[in-house]
């Protein structure tokens, strides 16, 4: 290979090198939108369920219980996690 040959193709690497890494952040930015769009609607779909059910059960709150939130020490009898992901479960199968 010549220089000119050389240079040409350390040119044309670069630009490809380039043109990659804007599709590589195109591809990214694309990925990051949908996730965000899909955490948003499992948390309305959730926060729809848990008003629901708040409701149908006459509760006025439901805590968060693992670790990190609000709730320190609980007794198992308020523990509503089972009929939560159970409603949650059966409504799903409904929708199908």
């Amino acid at each position: 290979m010549t220089q000119d040959q050389i240079k040409a193709a350390e040119t044309d690497l670069l630009r490809d090198d380039e043109n990659l890494k804007r599709q590589l952040g195109s591809a990214e930015e694309q990925f990051a939108s949908n996730r965000d769009n899909l955490n948003k609607k499992l948390y309305n779909k959730l926060k729809t369920f848990f008003d629901e059910y708040r409701n149908q059960h006459g509760y006025d709150y439901i805590l968060d219980g693992s670790n990190g939130g609000p709730v320190i020490s609980g007794g198992e009898t308020l523990n509503v996690t089972w009929e939560i992901i159970d409603g949650l479960n059966k409504k799903e199968k409904e929708q199908k």
